[in-house]
C-alpha cells in the first residue's frame, strides 16, 4: 500500500481547505516516515490537532493501538477539518474529507 510510484491525489474537498504544502505533508510522512516502519492498511487516519498555536499531524488506522504525532512549524487554523484519510485502491492513492469517503 501507498507506492509513491502510483498516482496520488487530493480531493476538490481537501484542496479548499488545506493549503498545498500541509498536502504534500501528508505525502512525505507517508513516505518518509511510515512506509517501511508499519503495515498501511488502504486507508489511514490524519488528524490535524492545535498544538499551542501550531499544526500537529497525528496518523492512525483503525484495528492499530499505534498513532504517531507530527509537529510542524506551521501556524494551526481553525478551519482545518478534524480528520483526512488517504485511501490508496491498489492503483492510485487520494487524500480525502471523510465525507467525501464512499461507504
Amino acid at each position: 500500500m501507498f507506492d509513491s510510484h502510483r498516482g496520488r491525489f487530493a480531493t476538490y474537498g481537501v484542496i479548499s481547505h488545506l493549503p498545498g504544502e500541509i498536502i504534500d505533508t501528508f505525502w512525505i510522512i507517508i513516505d518518509q516516515n511510515l512506509q517501511g516502519l508499519f503495515s498501511l492498511a488502504k486507508v489511514i487516519n490524519f488528524n490535524l490537532v492545535n498544538n499551542k498555536g501550531l499544526l500537529s499531524i497525528v496518523y492512525s488506522q483503525e484495528n492499530s493501538p499505534i498513532s504517531v504525532t507530527f509537529d510542524l512549524n506551521t501556524p494551526f487554523r481553525s478551519n482545518y477539518p478534524e480528520l483526512i484519510l488517504a485511501y490508496d485502491d491498489g492503483n492510485s492513492q487520494t487524500i480525502l474529507l471523510p465525507t467525501e469517503a464512499q461507504t
